[in-house]
């Protein structure tokens, strides 16, 4: 992640990434082994960083033999082929980074803002999908259109410039993907009446739900053409928890598909005398789970929870990380092997 940030924010131009000998951190001991060692320097060297390794010395002011054999090893396999390493990658999907939502939504809990940025990233490396990073900064119509898939994952502030390059990018054949609570408020984070996307995702905001303990069923009928894609890996007619932010939408000009459920509430927590950190089962159906719109070449999916947040939350089962995979292979399907 850190490289594929780094490239984000460079544009173009070479970037560094430091990496440590020890097992945890700069001011251990400790000493990683050979092929952990390997496995880092080379990924970052496949992602295009130039690597510098650190070290710090014992407090006697010896190095340790083991760790500058091991680094030593590494830099040679490194050296070795290195011929094979720092083209640019085939990304099939950019996760993007919003800076004012970090600001203004995750300021005081960044957890809010990152664990949907993270947990896209995790669902993506698991199911070993090629992504990279889009950043609001410095996003621009070629660069968005270097992807065919661009992730929004929850989103909550996003600018009137940032809606049209999104329609931009779709109107001329991208595929954009929303989570969550994305473009939901207003430009300081302030509680908003309207999505600011409310014309791309073809759909109404009715309310944010206050709870995280939400739900999504997909009917068996998705299995059929040409939804199959989307339902791939997931029991049918089964409401699942997708722990995150979520919505209720009421669609326009979207195809609105599945089922999003909130929890059930006992008397005690009604009353607010019971906390709700704990994940209930599924109450009423309130909305759809998932919207499917049209905009000119382009199609935009946006779910009505967060599957990205849900993987990297406390209950990150299975189905959550594959709900938002499948919707990556669903607009842009995955290349035959020949």
């Amino acid at each position: 992640m850190n490289a594929e940030f780094y490239r984000a924010a460079t544009s173009g131009l070479s970037f560094q990434v430091a990496i440590q000998r020890g097992v945890r951190m700069y001011h251990d001991q400790t000493t990683r082994p050979l092929n952990d060692i390997r496995w880092e320097l080379a990924t970052l060297l496949a992602r295009g960083a130039f690597v510098t390794m650190v070290d710090k010395t014992g407090y006697d002011g010896r190095l340790d033999p083991v760790a500058y054999r091991r680094i030593g090893e590494a830099f040679r396999d490194a050296k070795v082929g290195r011929e094979h390493l720092g083209f640019r990658p085939i990304r099939d999907v950019a996760v993007y980074f919003s800076s004012r939502s970090r600001d203004w939504y995750g300021r005081e809990q960044p957890g809010r803002y990152f664990r949907a940025f993270q947990g896209a990233h995790r669902a993506l490396v698991l199911e070993h999908v090629p992504w990279g990073v889009a950043l609001d900064e410095n996003a621009t119509d070629a660069s968005l259109a270097a992807f065919p898939v661009v992730i929004l994952p929850d989103v909550p502030v996003v600018s009137a410039e940032e809606v049209a390059r999104f329609r931009t990018y779709v109107e001329r054949g991208g595929s954009l993907i929303v989570t969550g609570w994305s473009g939901v408020l207003g430009r300081r984070g302030e509680p908003a009446d309207r999505s600011a996307l409310e014309d791309l995702i073809g759909a109404k905001l009715v309310r944010r739900l206050d709870s995280q303990d939400n739900r999504v069923r997909l009917p068996a009928v998705m299995a059929s053409f040409p939804f199959g894609p989307l339902v791939a890996g997931i029991e049918p007619d089964w409401p699942f928890l997708v722990e995150g932010p979520a919505a209720i939408y009421r669609p326009t000009t979207a195809t609105p598909l599945g089922d999003l459920l909130e929890p059930h509430r006992t008397v005690r927590q009604k009353q607010g005398k019971e906390g709700t950190g704990w994940p209930m089962s599924a109450g009423k159906t309130v909305g759809p789970a998932m919207l499917l719109n049209t905009v000119g070449k382009g199609r935009v999916l946006t779910f009505a929870v967060a599957p990205d947040a849900a993987t990297a939350s406390e209950h990150p089962i299975i189905e959550v990380r594959k709900l938002l995979v499948n919707a990556v292979r669903f607009l842009h399907p995955p290349r035959s092997p020949g």
